[in-house]
Protein backbone atom coordinates (compact mmCIF):
# COMPACT_ATOMS: atom_id res chain seq x y z
CA UNK A 1 0.00 0.00 0.00
CA UNK A 2 2.75 2.52 0.69
CA UNK A 3 4.55 2.20 -2.85
CA UNK A 4 1.29 2.25 -4.53
CA UNK A 5 0.88 6.06 -2.41
CA UNK A 6 4.60 6.53 -3.98
CA UNK A 7 4.09 5.69 -7.13
CA UNK A 8 0.71 7.44 -7.53
CA UNK A 9 1.56 10.30 -6.63
CA UNK A 10 4.64 10.21 -8.88
CA UNK A 11 2.01 9.55 -11.73
CA UNK A 12 0.38 12.79 -10.28
CA UNK A 13 3.66 15.16 -10.45
CA UNK A 14 4.05 13.76 -13.90
CA UNK A 15 0.87 14.41 -15.09
CA UNK A 16 0.64 18.08 -13.22
CA UNK A 17 4.32 18.83 -15.16
CA UNK A 18 2.84 17.76 -18.63
CA UNK A 19 -0.54 19.76 -18.23
CA UNK A 20 1.53 22.96 -16.65
CA UNK A 21 4.76 22.57 -19.56
CA UNK A 22 2.09 21.61 -22.68
CA UNK A 23 -0.66 23.59 -21.25
CA UNK A 24 -3.01 20.67 -22.43
CA UNK A 25 -6.13 21.87 -20.11
CA UNK A 26 -8.29 18.95 -21.73
CA UNK A 27 -7.26 16.89 -18.70
CA UNK A 28 -9.27 18.48 -16.66
CA UNK A 29 -12.43 16.60 -16.25
CA UNK A 30 -15.81 18.69 -15.93
CA UNK A 31 -14.34 20.74 -18.28
CA UNK A 32 -16.47 23.14 -20.43
CA UNK A 33 -15.56 22.45 -24.07
CA UNK A 34 -17.95 25.37 -25.42
CA UNK A 35 -16.65 27.78 -23.24
CA UNK A 36 -13.29 30.06 -23.92
CA UNK A 37 -10.55 29.69 -21.07
CA UNK A 38 -7.31 31.06 -20.07
CA UNK A 39 -5.24 28.37 -20.97
CA UNK A 40 -2.10 29.51 -19.35
CA UNK A 41 -3.57 30.35 -16.16
CA UNK A 42 -5.89 27.51 -15.96
CA UNK A 43 -2.97 25.34 -17.24
CA UNK A 44 -0.64 26.56 -14.84
CA UNK A 45 -3.15 26.08 -11.41
CA UNK A 46 -4.12 23.24 -12.36
CA UNK A 47 -0.85 21.42 -12.87
CA UNK A 48 0.15 23.09 -9.85
CA UNK A 49 -1.97 21.58 -7.76
CA UNK A 50 -2.00 18.11 -9.55
CA UNK A 51 2.27 18.57 -8.34
CA UNK A 52 0.79 19.30 -5.01
CA UNK A 53 -1.75 16.39 -4.63
CA UNK A 54 1.29 13.68 -5.92
CA UNK A 55 3.76 15.36 -3.52
CA UNK A 56 1.14 14.70 -0.21
CA UNK A 57 0.59 11.13 -1.56
CA UNK A 58 4.53 10.36 -2.34
CA UNK A 59 5.34 11.84 1.02
CA UNK A 60 2.26 10.73 2.89
CA UNK A 61 3.79 7.27 1.31
CA UNK A 62 7.17 7.86 2.53
CA UNK A 63 5.95 8.48 6.37
CA UNK A 64 3.40 5.02 6.20
CA UNK A 65 6.59 3.12 5.24
CA UNK A 66 8.89 4.70 7.76
CA UNK A 67 6.40 4.47 10.84
CA UNK A 68 3.86 2.14 9.88
CA UNK A 69 4.97 -0.49 7.65
CA UNK A 70 4.50 -3.12 10.06
CA UNK A 71 1.60 -2.46 12.17
CA UNK A 72 -1.41 -4.58 11.86
CA UNK A 73 -3.46 -2.32 13.17
CA UNK A 74 -6.90 -1.36 11.21
CA UNK A 75 -7.50 1.80 12.74
CA UNK A 76 -4.37 3.14 11.38
CA UNK A 77 -4.66 1.70 7.98
CA UNK A 78 -8.17 3.02 7.90
CA UNK A 79 -6.91 6.42 8.88
CA UNK A 80 -3.98 6.08 6.22
CA UNK A 81 -6.81 5.35 3.33
CA UNK A 82 -9.04 8.09 4.65
CA UNK A 83 -6.12 11.09 4.52
CA UNK A 84 -5.94 9.77 1.12
CA UNK A 85 -9.14 10.51 0.02
CA UNK A 86 -9.27 13.43 1.86
CA UNK A 87 -6.19 14.70 -0.13
CA UNK A 88 -7.94 13.35 -3.26
CA UNK A 89 -11.00 15.02 -2.74
CA UNK A 90 -9.71 18.58 -1.50
CA UNK A 91 -7.17 18.98 -4.35
CA UNK A 92 -9.98 17.63 -7.17
CA UNK A 93 -12.69 19.94 -5.90
CA UNK A 94 -10.60 22.68 -5.40
CA UNK A 95 -9.60 22.73 -9.32
CA UNK A 96 -13.16 22.27 -10.19
CA UNK A 97 -14.97 24.75 -8.31
CA UNK A 98 -11.98 27.30 -9.32
CA UNK A 99 -12.89 26.56 -13.16
CA UNK A 100 -15.27 29.68 -13.57
CA UNK A 101 -12.39 31.95 -12.51
CA UNK A 102 -10.76 30.79 -16.02
CA UNK A 103 -13.10 31.29 -18.00
CA UNK A 104 -12.58 34.39 -20.52
CA UNK A 105 -16.07 36.79 -20.67
CA UNK A 106 -17.01 37.85 -24.25
CA UNK A 107 -16.60 41.46 -23.60
CA UNK A 108 -12.68 40.91 -22.14
CA UNK A 109 -11.40 39.11 -25.72
CA UNK A 110 -8.16 38.30 -24.22
CA UNK A 111 -6.14 35.63 -23.65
Amino acid sequence: MNLLFIIIGCLLVFVGLFMKITKKIELISRLDKRKKYNRDKLSAFAGNNLIYMGLLEILLGIITLICFSKTRNKSIIIGIIITYIVILTFFSFRVTLSLKNYEISKEDGSN
